[in-house]
């Protein structure tokens, strides 16, 4: 049958996901809600054969790192990754390999401390990045910021010691101006 479907499985106590875990529906979902549950743990491949998946909605559980297979989304039609508020303080540099699609990616509210990622590499198609209520070291290496209007919140991000606007620091301590005497 030519038949969409939308799992809405949030507040369910679910505490992890495998392989399995959507087998029986892989060729029809197009969207998981999986929020305010208490996962702690997605195994590789979980969402690999969801052909149809276009969005995924992990809002408010208890992941605290993102690996390279956890989302290893081949559906052409996956657009918008949903992580806000969990305990998310490690990304691994290929966590988003697989997302070619990806237009919206939401990692407020978590742990970072740092996101070295130049996304537009890996993510063409990204459009929206929110970052905001992650307690960032104030540190240069992500003056990536300022260069790309996908990150939308930039204006919102706070040191991690929430003394300093994140983008003012960035403006202040990470670009010199070289004067020329004349």
């Amino acid at each position: 049958p030519n038949t969409s479907l939308e799992l809405h499985l949030g507040n369910n106590h679910i505490t992890s996901l495998n392989r399995l875990s959507f087998r029986r529906y892989k060729q029809w979902i197009e969207q998981i809600d999986l929020s305010y549950n208490k996962i702690r743990a997605i195994a590789a491949n979980t969402f690999h054969d969801l052909i149809r998946l276009q969005i995924l909605d992990l809002t408010t559980n208890q992941l605290s790192f993102l690996n390279p297979r956890m989302f290893n989304i081949t559906s052409i039609f996956f657009t918008q990754l949903i992580l806000s508020n969990n305990s998310i303080s490690k990304i691994e540099n290929e966590s988003f390999t697989y997302l070619k699609h990806l237009e919206i990616l939401d990692l407020g509210a978590n742990m970072l401390q740092n996101f070295h990622f130049n996304l537009s590499h890996n993510l063409p198609n990204l459009s929206t990045v929110k970052l905001n209520d992650n307690p960032f070291d104030c540190v240069c290496d992500m003056r990536w910021i300022l260069d790309h209007d996908y990150v939308i919140d930039k204006e919102y991000l706070l040191c991690s010691d929430y003394k300093y606007s994140y983008v003012n620091w960035l403006r202040i301590n990470c670009f010199s101006i070289n004067f020329k005497l004349i």
